[in-house]
Order: C-alpha cells, then sequence, then structure tokens
C-alpha cells in the first residue's frame, strides 16, 4: 500500500500549504521517493514515481516551465511541486502552464518560499519510509497466508493489525508481464495504490480487499487500457469472505491464468470457467482421466496408429454444432473430406453422433483433457 500524493498533500492538514495546479484525481498516484532537483538538464538520474521538488532557480520563462515538466512527465515522475516566491512566483504558473501539466496528466503543485525545503523532504521520506517498512511486513504476511495457509497464528495477527478485517471481501489476481516485477509493480501501484501487490513465483500478485475489488472490476469493464495493455495475463480469483481461505482464491486466479495463457485470452475469471470449475474442485483427478480415456480411447488409438486426424476433426465439430462446413472452413479442408472423416469417426466410436447424451459424453471427455493438460502446465 504505497503512500499516494495526495496524502504527503494532506499531511498534518497541509501542513507545508501545498497548492494545487491540476485536477484533483491526479492526486492518487504513488510516490516512490521525494528529490530535490535544481539543474534541469541532469535528470537522467531520476526515477519513475518521484516527486520533485525545485526553488526555480533555473526557470527564467514560461518555456523553461513548460519544458521541465514536459521533462518530468517523460520521465514518468508523480509530480513537481514549485517552492515559489524568489526565483518563481505564483503569477508564473499561468493557465497555459496548468493547462499543459493537466494535458500531460502531470501534478503540478507549489508551496511558499517560507517552508523550509529540508524540513518537508525530511517528513515526507520519513513518511515514506515508515509506509515502506509497513508494506514489507504486509507483504510478507499476505504471501504467507497465499503459500502457507496452514500458519495462520504466524500471519492473520500481522494482518488485521494492518487495518484487515479478518472477514472482510478479498480476492487474488496473478498477473505477467514482459517487464521486470519491479517495473510492473509500480505501474500498478498507480492505478491501485492501496493495493498489497506482492512479487512471488514470477507472477504480479494483487490482493485485492473491500472496495478495491469493484474498482478493479470497473477498470476491466471499462476496458482501461493502461493495465490490459501493459500486461500479458491475468488471472481473476473468486471472492472469499474470510482471510484463511485467501489461499483458495490464489489458487484459482494461478489456474485461471493457465486458462488465458492457453487460450491466448487477456483476461481470465476463474468464476467463468464453467465445467473447469467442477474439474477443478474434484479432488480425486484420476476419476476425470477414466471418464476421458474411456470415451475417446478408441478414435485416440485409431489416430496413433494410421497418422489420421480424426481426434481434432471430431472436437472441431462438436465445438461448432456438429456443422461439415464450419469444420471445413476452420480445418482448411474440403467438406467431402470432413463428411468421410465424420463416416469413419461414427464407425470407429460405434455409436450415434444424433443422441444428444453420448454427444454430451464426448463434449465432456473433451473439455476434461483440456484441463488435464491445462492443469499440467508450468508455472513461470
Amino acid at each position: 500500500m504505497s503512500v499516494t500524493l495526495k496524502e504527503l498533500c494532506q499531511k498534518d492538514n497541509n501542513k507545508y500549504s501545498i497548492k494545487l495546479h491540476c485536477h484533483q484525481n491526479l492526486l492518487d498516484i504513488s510516490v516512490a521517493w521525494v528529490y530535490l532537483l535544481e539543474d534541469i538538464e541532469n535528470n537522467d538520474f531520476l526515477r519513475a514515481n518521484e516527486l520533485v521538488i525545485t526553488t526555480g532557480m533555473q526557470i527564467h520563462n514560461q518555456e523553461d516551465m513548460l519544458h521541465l515538466i514536459d521533462t518530468l512527465a517523460k520521465r514518468k515522475c508523480c509530480g513537481l511541486i514549485l517552492n515559489t516566491g524568489r526565483y518563481v512566483l505564483d503569477a508564473h504558473i499561468t493557465d497555459e502552464v496548468c493547462e499543459y501539466a493537466d494535458k500531460l496528466n502531470f501534478p503540478l503543485l507549489s508551496m511558499p518560499w517560507k517552508v523550509h525545503i529540508a524540513e518537508i523532504m525530511q517528513d515526507f521520506c520519513m513518511m515514506l519510509s515508515q509506509q515502506a517498512l509497513i508494506d514489507n511486513t504486509l507483504a510478507l504476511s499476505f504471501e504467507n497466508a497465499l503459500i502457507s495457509p496452514e500458519y495462520s497464528e504466524s500471519y492473520i495477527p500481522t494482518i488485521t493489525q494492518g487495518g484487515y478485517d479478518k472477514n472482510g471481501n478479498y480476492c487474488v489476481v496473478t498477473i505477467t508481464s514482459k517487464n521486470s516485477a519491479e517495473m510492473t509493480k509500480k505501474h500498478i501501484s498507480n492505478l491501485f495504490p492501496k493495493c498489497n501487490i506482492i512479487s512471488h513465483s514470477n507472477y504480479t500478485i494483487l490482493v485485492l480487499y473491500n472496495e478495491q475489488i469493484t474498482q478493479f472490476n470497473n477498470l476491466i469493464d471499462n476496458n482501461k487500457r493502461e493495465l490490459t495493455d501493459y500486461v500479458e495475463y491475468i488471472g481473476v480469483g473468486s471472492t472469499i469472505n474470510d482471510l484463511i481461505d485467501l489461499h483458495k482464491s490464489y489458487r484459482e486466479s494461478v489456474f485461471a491464468h493457465k486458462v488465458a495463457t492457453s487460450s491466448n485470452a487477456k483476461i481470465q475469471y476463474f468464476s467463468a470457467l464453467g465445467l473447469f470449475r467442477i474439474f477443478y474442485e474434484t479432488q480425486d483427478k484420476s476419476i476425470l482421466e477414466s471418464i476421458a480415456k474411456t470415451t475417446l480411447s478408441s478414435i485416440i488409438a485409431y489416430d496413433s496408429i494410421h497418422n489420421s486426424e480424426y481426434f481434432e476433426t471430431l472436437k472441431v465439430y462438436l465445438n461448432h454444432g456438429s456443422s461439415i462446413l464450419e469444420t471445413a472452413l476452420i480445418m482448411n479442408t474440403h467438406r467431402n473430406t470432413i463428411n468421410y472423416r465424420m463416416r469413419k469417426i461414427r464407425e470407429i466410436l460405434g455409436k450415434d453422433l444424433d443422441d444428444p447424451q453420448y454427444v454430451f459424453n464426448l463434449m465432456l471427455a473433451y473439455n476434461i483433457m483440456d484441463y488435464l493438460d491445462i492443469s499440467t502446465l508450468k508455472t513461470n
């Protein structure tokens, strides 16, 4: 749970008289650290989500001001506080400057010259350090809740003392990204500043709590590209209402992530997995294997001996409403060939494909095989 720019600005009833020159909603961004910058061109060392403070001694005109804002926005800093009163006056922060910052979604703020920069930096950095310590402790406790649920006495007290209700609503989201774990965490923390984010097994894991679940779903429903464009795949577990069951939502999210990966879908909710949910809850997976083997063994054996494609042909045929034409199009094969294959498949199976119950059993067997294939996928 990172500290947001809004929280820093509101500290001790705005102790430092910070004035806002941008939209209020831009302040809901996480702050990694605070940095004093006077040499505008010496900015290569700035890191994402750093808050910059400057007296503006190198700002001589509006063009310099716009250049500074543009530079910091490109460096992905989380905001700029201008120490006004000597080099930069409030009058220099014109409507054009404010509109430019808003256009870049970049928080622009100011504080009066009477504020001691050393004092505000010490205060802000202390707050950030204390929160980082709390975050690390909570992250470790949440990680234990995910992977070592049997030791609940070691993590539940820490989590509840951190302000979480044992019987609150929780949902675990598992994410993979092409970017580094640290970059991914920073990006997501800007979208969900108060969300616990954990790195484990090359996953970035979000532990959503109460209203954060709705916020996440709204973000997905509104197709917010700042999340979906940044990640590869997302798996979402079920919402649970007991902290001791958090590991269940986590394991569901991992499986949902496997389904998303195998089907090349950006996001997969465990709650939308249909039959797969029943298979997932089946304790004895040998029962599933037996059903699939009993139903499809004859056609699998025939393909193995004759190097034919009857197994795949039947699967496509069943998945597309028993349509010869659609099966031919999908398999890029002449429909006469598909007709021949289907006649042969009926002979091999020795069953009538017009029997709804038998067709259901076939589709169930195919779904089981897909499920078992996905289940054996290795996590990253």
